[in-house]
């Protein structure tokens, strides 16, 4: 069952009148206490609530989920579905408070603990783990959050969680109106009680008083496409200004504006090496054919741009080439009404802009810790020495700049660091009293107190410095164009994008004010082959009605590990168990540690020899069960104690350290595993996107789903289900696919059993449309060449868009931001607008993350198929 989103009612408030929100082109008015009201429906056998039991005394935690919704993500509150409404008001207008109310509330009992858990699927033949290794020789698996945050203190003040069945989230200014976003929660828990609520439905109603609406008296192109966009996604599109529909065609220079050059250019500004053919003339050839179905296009070059054809966009103090296209683009915007921008070459030719951003899990990021000693991945202040103590994974280089969470502020390495001489060293041990001259796990860093007393730290690595064109999008706020200061380099350190959770440090606005795409070409002939497709697919050139039905799903596990096998050390080494007869009990290392209420612990022989072991803190040798430990020396529980009010429990706090006791019959088996209780999440989400499809492309009705966890879909066996392989895969693709949506691990090579080195060989001819990646790295296209760029200028197959990350993604939290691409499909199809709604989810660190790291190979104002193709008729 899929969450139903009813269309919002806008009806009047009770003595508050209706919002009216629709202006006169000659002026601008303002406005009075009005209201908007709206209505949010939810069908209740869409909610999956699930219960986990810790021994041993058998404390029940719930989880909560609905299908289609997204999960709130505050550290140590309850993780709780929501779904998110715009409305549109006028801009400057006072917000009063929301009104809500909540319609039939069904009430659940006995539920003391709700946290982010998953329940148990009984009745499953379980399989160890076996993944590939990731480019870097590491196993494709995302570890466990180690740091986990127990249930915060503060919802004891709370009768009831949220305290609201609505809040507003944020206000952005869109288009000349303010957008205020609102959250709607369906749920609610009482925490004192123990009792789930759940609404049948939502009534939301919001007041506003005063603002004025856009005075907009000749409109241009860019205004027309803004508001369309916006009133695509507010509850109440008839408020907005209705402005003419056909503009003045002979005003307008460059609706859609292609960047391209035939030759490479560098960051600093300088030119490279020449390529090979004319990737202007080919360029060309796209221009012409979308001025001639509409949209007045125009190709400009990298050197006119950098040699001032078009104006001054490298006054004194610009930085680099990325800087002077931005602010050409600003110029386009405002004069040449540019709205559609496709970057018309690779890394080579139009460098991204890099920025760096943290989330806290990985390999960058550094934990404030209480310990003298930190632990690995971990840091402390040490107040009397006024140095942060860092013990760091072995990946802090000497050019490493290690930065503030709290401020943004960048250390570099230094000789004797202090307060006024802020940076870093290393130290010879976990003493951190001398310094070293060579690399060490352990550092010391000073700088002033603002910087790095109370906050944690992350590193500027590789995996967290994110190529983006959201850069060359993102063109307007009030925080850009300030005198002396870089866009998205507000604290003017050189550090792009930054971040503290969700308040940008950087002044980064992540609304986009174009649609933009990339080609990731770096000749003549690769611009043909991207150029040839693109044309093709937007035509419907030969595109049968078979073709336009089809729809790909590909599922790769998230989890599935990790596991140990017997090794003769004590302590172990990662990826093994000690056992000991002699004391009753295994030690484990695993590479991570994992959920105890998502994953068992699986004790394995083979096919059909294997048992379950189950958590318990106090197992011994007569009681099986297992327990996480603090670090190495296996001899501290690794736990929380918890005090809810009215009882108290401990709750483990996953790390790599495990004891399994128990019957020594029972703890030495071939292999130790986690198994997930439940199908894994890549084939949730992917079930998701199956239902979401089927009611905004209801006639992409010719499915095919290749999951590796395909015997726990629910529903196995199907008629359209199979297992995942790389040849299925590429089998597949061969056959031409409209629409392809992949989940699970990846690297630039591919994901979900797909390849570049079998993408790069497809003979599927124009017969392939858009592929979304919800993967790491399927989009690293600094690399040459990652499998997204494969994709799109392969000559002889692939398709015409692809949009992935070009660094990690998150679990949990890159699947909302592939709904929101194809929910867009209700209102409109060009496949840039669909990759602009992420830009709504910036309410925390990893949806800001994944923003920056999804980036469209591919032309912005492709229209999807999604029914079959009529006759287009071109004047």
């Amino acid at each position: 069952m899929s969450l139903h989103f009813h269309r919002a009612v806008r009806s009047r408030l009770p003595r508050r009148g209706a919002l009216a929100l629709a202006a006169s082109l000659a002026a601008a008015a303002a406005f009075g206490q009005e209201s908007v009201r709206f209505v949010e429906k939810f069908n209740l056998d869409d909610l999956i609530v699930r219960e986990a039991f810790y021994p041993p005394k058998q404390i029940k935690i719930t989880s909560v989920r609905m299908l289609g919704a997204s999960n709130t993500s505050q550290p140590g509150f309850p993780v709780l579905p929501f779904v998110t409404r715009k409305v549109a008001v006028p801009a400057g207008a006072k917000i009063s408070d929301l009104i809500v109310d909540a319609g039939q509330v069904i009430s659940k009992e006995e539920h003391p603990v709700v946290q982010w858990q998953q329940g148990y699927q009984a009745g499953r033949d379980v399989q160890p783990p076996e993944f590939p290794l990731d480019e870097d020789k590491t196993p494709l698996f995302y570890p466990a959050e180690a740091h986990a945050i127990p249930p915060d203190p503060g919802l004891a003040q709370y009768p009831v969680w949220p305290p609201a069945h609505a809040r507003i989230r944020e206000t952005k200014t869109i288009a000349g109106y303010d957008v205020v976003t609102i959250d709607v929660f369906p749920v609610t828990w009482r925490p004192r009680e123990g009792v789930l609520q759940m609404a049948s439905s939502v009534t939301v109603g919001i007041s506003a008083s005063g603002g004025t609406t856009p005075q907009i008296r000749e409109p241009t192109y860019v205004d027309i496409v803004e508001i369309e966009d916006l009133r695509a996604e507010i509850v109440n599109p008839n408020d907005l200004v209705t402005l003419p529909r056909i503009p003045l065609f002979e005003t307008l220079d460059a609706w859609y504006l292609i960047i391209t050059d035939n030759q490479k250019w560098r960051e600093d500004m300088t030119p490279g090496a020449a390529l090979t053919g004319d990737m202007t003339a080919e360029f060309e050839r796209l221009a012409a054919w979308k001025t001639s179905k509409g949209e007045k296009a125009a190709v400009v070059t990298v050197e006119d741009i950098l040699k001032r054809r078009y104006g001054i966009f490298d006054p004194i103090g610009t930085r680099d080439t990325q800087e002077v296209i931005r602010n050409f683009l600003k110029h386009a915007r405002a004069k040449w009404n540019t709205y559609w921008v496709l970057l018309g070459g690779d890394v080579s030719v139009i460098p991204p802009r890099k920025v760096t951003g943290n989330v806290r899990n990985g390999s960058h990021y550094i934990f404030l810790d209480t310990v003298a000693a930190p632990e690995k991945d971990c840091c402390y202040y040490d107040a009397a020495t006024q140095f942060v103590r860092i013990h760091h994974r072995d990946n802090i280089e000497l050019g490493t700049l290690i930065v503030s969470q709290a401020t943004g502020r960048p250390f570099a390495r230094v000789t004797n660091p202090s307060a006024a001489n802020p940076g870093w060293q290393y130290v010879t041990s976990d003493s951190y009293a001398t310094a070293s001259a060579v690399k060490t796990a352990y550092v010391r860093l000073a700088g002033p107190s603002a910087d790095i007393q109370s906050t944690d730290f992350y590193a500027a690595l590789d995996c967290n410095t994110i190529p983006t064109d959201r850069y060359y999008a993102s063109l307007v706020s009030p925080l850009y164009d300030q005198a002396g200061k870089h866009d998205w380099d507000l604290n003017d350190n050189g550090l792009y994008g930054q971040y503290n959770n969700t308040t940008s440090l950087d002044g980064v606005s992540y609304w986009p004010n174009m649609v933009l795409g990339r080609a990731p070409v770096e000749s003549g002939a690769e611009a043909k082959a991207f150029v040839d497709k693109t044309i093709a697919y937007d035509q419907g050139s030969g595109l049968t009605s078979a073709f336009v039905r089809k729809l790909l799903l590909g599922s790769a596990n998230w989890s599935g590990g990790p596991a140990v096998e017997e090794g003769a050390v004590d302590p172990p080494d990662v990826g093994k168990y000690y056992y000991s007869s002699a004391t009753s009990r295994s030690r484990c290392h695993f590479k991570s540690g994992v959920n105890p209420t998502v994953y068992d612990l699986v004790a394995y022989n083979g096919a059909g020899d294997y048992w379950y072991v189950p958590y318990n803190r106090d197992a011994d040798a007569s009681h099986l069960g297992y327990y996480f430990c603090t670090n190495s020396s296996y001899g501290t529980r690794s736990e929380y104690y918890i005090d809810m009010w009215f009882f108290e429990f401990e709750i483990p706090i996953p790390t790599e350290y495990v004891v399994v006791r128990g019957p020594l019959a029972q703890i030495h088996p071939a292999k130790f595993f986690f198994d997930s209780f439940e199908p894994d999440s890549s084939v949730v989400e992917k079930e998701e996107i199956k239902e979401l499809l089927a009611v905004r492309a209801p006639q992409v009705t010719s499915r095919k789903r290749y999951y590796q966890d395909w015997e726990d879909t629910p529903g196995y066996p199907a008629a359209d289900l199979f297992e995942l392989s790389r040849p299925a895969m590429k089998a597949e693709l061969e056959t031409g696919y409209n629409l392809v949506s992949l989940t699970g691990h990846g690297n630039a090579a591919g994901c979900a059993g797909v390849h570049r080195d079998d993408v790069k060989v497809l003979a599927n001819g124009f017969r392939g449309g858009a592929v979304y990646a919800e993967s790491c790295s399927t989009g690293r296209f600094d690399d040459d060449d990652c499998v997204a760029e494969h994709f799109v200028k392969t000559a002889t197959g692939g398709a015409a868009a692809y949009v992935g990350n070009s660094r990690y993604s998150w679990v949990g939290s890159g699947d909302d931001l592939e709904r929101e691409f194809w929910k867009g499909l209700s209102s409109y199809r060009n496949v840039g607008r669909l990759h602009n709604r992420m830009s709504w989810m910036t309410d925390s660190a990893p949806h800001r993350w994944a923003i920056f790291a999804l980036n469209l190979m591919g032309d912005p104002e492709l229209p999807l198929w999604i029914k079959p193709p009529a006759v287009l008729a071109v004047s």
